[in-house]
């Protein structure tokens, strides 16, 4: 008897080649202008100010369908799960959210392997993602609107929010990105007096560029140390807006889309009785350890971060509420 998840997967891979085939459509030409024009610079810019891939620098194609197929998080991200897929098959991967930050690649990094696996599948189907694209089916209606509404944004180097992928501006741009075959930056480098952002830098790369992205103050991620304003900028927008509320919480994780709610069940205790907060050991209690990483018993959150980590200011206002009793 043949194994089921062979037979599952030459089934997806028929019904992707398949698909692709129902809704190809030609590119536009890429003119010596076009070439210049997808190298244009961008900078991701996201919702919240807790995700540490604000200031990334991309190309401006290349950011439209990060932030409009995946964001690292939803549709055709290797990272989503479940419901967060919105129906597409697994494997069907777009990620190009740039792996490698400040410096070169290491040959052997696991993010830079999918990085080139999933610029390999955008290159072979550039011409079904345009077909999608002009059909309309991608992302797919009020669904889709509202997966780009929370993946973030992309701005370009005045502080201009570039076109959603669902309009006429954001799909001739990626169009002709595609078309110019898709270059991509591969690293996001660090900006300094020789090397302002949105310039090259001199990492070695092996798909794609290196491009200074944009220098984030470390300030700009300080959150006062009071369960309103954590609840505000963490815990409403990244984990209540999510996994942990909305129409379809997933299944025994305590309910933190209210503020009160999220409160009595992260300070005393959800209907398990498991309290996530603890005084006497801020730095050991659950909420903190699951924020860092800090015990491999415990699940990451959120988990759509890449590289499973806040910036360490939003962990010490954790800390910080935590010592002082967490106090609501």
């Amino acid at each position: 008897m043949r194994n089921p998840s062979v037979r599952v997967a030459a089934l997806h891979a028929v019904l992707v080649a398949a698909t692709a085939c129902t809704v190809e459509a030609d590119l536009p030409p890429c003119e010596p202008a076009d070439e210049l024009a997808a190298r244009k610079v961008v900078f991701l810019d996201p919702p919240s100010d807790l995700t540490i891939d604000e200031g990334l620098a991309m190309y401006e194609g290349q950011a439209i369908l990060h932030v409009g197929c995946g964001g690292g998080a939803f549709c055709h991200s290797a990272r989503a799960r479940g419901m967060a897929r919105v129906s597409t098959p697994h494997g069907l991967d777009f990620d190009l959210v740039p792996p490698c930050r400040g410096t070169a690649c290491p040959t052997d990094d696991r993010d830079l392997a999918r990085f080139a696996r999933h610029h390999t599948r955008v290159v072979g189907q550039a011409r079904a993602l345009y077909g999608w694209m002009r059909a309309g089916d991608m992302p797919p209606g009020a669904v889709g609107r509202e997966v780009v509404r929370r993946s973030g944004t992309a701005r370009d180097g005045a502080g201009v929010e570039v076109p959603s992928i669902t309009s006429p501006e954001g799909e001739a741009i990626v169009a002709r990105w595609l078309a110019c075959g898709a270059p991509v930056v591969e690293v996001s480098g660090v900006p300094d007096l020789a090397h302002p952002a949105g310039s090259p830098c001199d990492a070695t790369t092996t798909l794609g560029d290196c491009v200074t992205g944009a220098e984030i103050d470390p300030a700009d991620y300080a959150i006062a140390p009071t369960w309103s304003a954590l609840y505000r900028a963490l815990i409403g927008p990244l984990c209540g807006e999510s996994c942990h509320g909305g129409d379809a919480p997933r299944t025994g994780e305590p309910r933190l889309d209210d503020i009160d709610r999220a409160y009595r069940a992260l300070r005393f205790g959800d209907d398990d009785g498991l309290a996530l907060v603890d005084p006497s050991d801020p730095r050991g209690s659950g909420l903190v350890l699951m924020l860092t990483t800090g015990d491999p018993e415990l699940p990451r959150m959120p988990p759509a971060f890449r590289e499973g980590t806040l910036p360490p200011e939003v962990i010490d206002s954790v800390v910080a509420w935590i010592a002082a009793g967490g106090p609501r």
